[in-house]
């Protein structure tokens, strides 16, 4: 039996070997002419193009008498490649030089190959099985897998269509961190590019599942393939294809499973942390009394901002407020990222873009977990969606607050639309202002500019017309919830402070993601209001905040800047050279960047 099944491997007819050996390599190198656009190392790793020629020799010699399978192998390739080659273009501007660019391309490119020829052998093997319903269920599998492909094929492509290369490590993780109306929301909020790539997905994935389906269990239906003749190609293909450097050419996905890894640590520590807090006996630590606000906006860039010089008139209180001795406006504050969970993950942990490879998510508490520890009464106010198709490491931080108030419900009577405007945070705030806790941290967390923008404010703030303006209005609905939200916190006789920073910018018609981005993106508000007593009492904080007003920072600083305005400074992880309230702030303007790249001296508005 075993003689029989591995009878396709005979004695090869060399000159047939040899022909079928030219093709390949051929086929190898003018994929990679056309991908690369040039004969410059075509070839790519030598030894990965040698290896994978071999391979899909004994692939095609095999099945040589199978002429369906090379339109099936062609159709396979052409969705895999495409959605390869594009998330290697992502790749390009994070400082790969030609040579290596070369590499990941190609590398990419013969796993194309290699996949495909993999999902074809297999194809083939399941209009081999003899029971009718195992060879259906194995089609439908199958079938599936190549669906999958086509959707993602389509995916990607539209991605790179809106925004010049393939979908980052960074957008991969947020997508996978948002809700399915977000999704939506995000879908439309791309154009017609967005309805296009939708329609195509609901239309044409029933098709090709039907078809691949079709198929494995009807066209090919031939003894040629054995199943150990299929197990030892599929061994021989994984071999070469772990030699390849596909971690580089995938690193999209690779980037976003370590992300996730590290928030799973980062939720699989909060015991860990809470242990070590314990240890170190905080609460017996003299801190500031009082109620302390962190009030946190979404996509809202200054540039939008008349406060910070914007033509419209967008912010008319926070622009009355810089009057106010007490109001502190920070000239040049930047986010750390350009999405809400990198972003708000470093802001609202003692982790800082310079630092968190280094951290273990053991070592670093959230600013909730450190106020508890120090015993102040957390509350947590969210407008936002509490959970995505993955728990967001903003959610597992809220979990740690003594109060948690969750007001946007995605299964409301409202469907798509968010009718549930951020002034509802009020309500919950007056909940939380009634404590008689001595200590108290409340962190409210708005929809702020969310697309999609004109879902944002309620009719009555629609002041500039058109879609266009949609943004702006909602900007000045936003300026409307932050004078509500003062105006009960600054009444509070234990009001200190209130701090308001977005979690990153937005550039109109393109949103924000690391693939296209621009400082717009990077460019948020950043303010510190005061009350009269804590200014009385705190003139050393007062004149640091002034001395520092036109220095730039990124806001993953923010955990050092409420440890430094609650006098929660006695704990290990409180760095007063990250903290813009202190006179030990030291942060120079050419270590400021954002995602890691780019430098806050290389924006044009700088």
């Amino acid at each position: 039996m075993l003689v029989n099944n591995l009878s396709v491997f005979k004695i090869l007819n060399y000159k047939r070997a040899a022909l079928l050996f030219a093709f390949c390599a051929s086929l190898i190198i003018g994929s990679n002419f056309l991908l690369l656009g040039s004969y410059s190392r075509v070839y790519g790793i030598a030894g990965h193009s040698i290896s994978t020629a071999i391979f899909l020799t004994l692939v095609f010699y095999i099945c040589a008498k199978l002429r369906t399978i090379y339109s099936i192998y062609a159709l396979i390739y052409v969705i895999i490649i495409i959605p390869t080659y594009l998330l290697s273009t992502s790749l390009q501007f994070t400082g790969y030089d030609y040579k290596t660019f070369a590499k990941i391309v190609t590398d990419g490119n013969m796993a194309s190959l290699i996949f495909a020829a993999l999902f074809t052998v297999i194809s083939i093997t399941i209009s081999n099985i003899a029971n009718s319903y195992l060879r259906v269920f194995a089609a439908s599998i199958n079938a599936l897998l190549v669906t999958l492909l086509f959707i993602h094929f389509i995916m990607v492509t539209a991605y790179a269509f809106n925004y010049g290369s393939g979908p980052s490590g960074a957008a991969i993780t947020a997508l996978f961190q948002t809700n399915i109306i977000e999704a939506y929301e995000f879908v439309i909020s791309q154009g017609m590019l967005g309805y296009v790539a939708c329609f195509i997905i609901l239309i044409c994935s029933p098709i090709v599942f039907l078809s691949a389906f079709y198929i494995n269990s009807r066209i090919i239906n031939t003894q040629q393939l054995s199943y150990i003749s299929t197990v030892i190609l599929i061994i021989i293909g994984c071999a070469v294809l772990y030699n390849l450097n596909l971690r580089v050419t995938y690193n999209s996905y690779f980037a976003a499973i370590q992300t996730w890894i590290q928030q799973k640590d980062f939720k699989e520590a909060v015991a860990a942390r809470a242990n070590m807090l314990d240890n170190l006996n905080l609460s017996d630590h003299i801190c500031e009394d009082g109620l302390f606000v962190v009030v946190i906006g979404e996509s809202l860039t200054r540039d939008h901002m008349s406060v910070y010089g914007y033509e419209r008139n967008t912010t008319p209180w926070q622009s009355s407020q810089k009057n106010n001795k007490n109001f502190i406006l920070f000239e040049k504050p930047y986010s750390s990222s350009v999405t809400t969970t990198a972003s708000l993950s470093l802001a609202l942990t003692s982790a800082s873009l310079k630092d968190q490879a280094t951290k273990s998510a053991s070592e670093v508490p959230s600013i909730v977990e450190i106020a508890n520890a120090y015993g102040f009464e957390t509350t947590w106010i969210s407008n936002q969606s509490r959970f995505g198709f993955a728990e967001v490491p903003q959610t597992i931080i809220a979990n740690a607050s003594d109060n948690q108030f969750w007001l946007n419900k995605n299964d409301n009577d409202y469907g798509w639309r968010t009718e549930s405007f951020d002034e509802v945070v009020i309500s919950s705030l007056g909940k939380a202002l009634s404590s008689e806790a001595n200590k108290k941290l409340v962190i409210i967390h708005l929809m702020g500019q969310h697309g999609n923008y004109n879902h944002r404010y309620p009719n009555s703030f629609s002041k500039w017309p058109g879609n266009d303006s949609d943004y702006d209005n909602s900007i000045l609905y936003n300026d409307f919830v932050l004078k509500l939200i003062y105006d009960a916190v600054s009444k509070d006789e234990s009001f200190k402070a209130m701090v308001y920073f977005s979690d990153h910018g937005e550039e109109l018609g393109v949103g924000h993601t690391p693939d296209s981005f621009t400082y717009t993106m990077a460019r948020i508000p950043f303010w510190i209001s005061v009350s009269d007593i804590f200014a009385q009492d705190n003139e050393d904080v007062i004149k640091a905040m002034r001395s520092n007003i036109d220095r730039p920072f990124t806001n993953d600083f923010l955990f050092d800047i409420v440890c430094g305005l609650t006098k929660m400074t006695s704990n290990p992880f409180y760095r007063s050279g990250f903290d813009v309230t202190s006179k030990y702030f030291d942060i120079k303007p050419e270590d400021v960047m954002i995602l890691n790249t780019y430098k806050a001296l290389d924006d044009p508005n700088y």
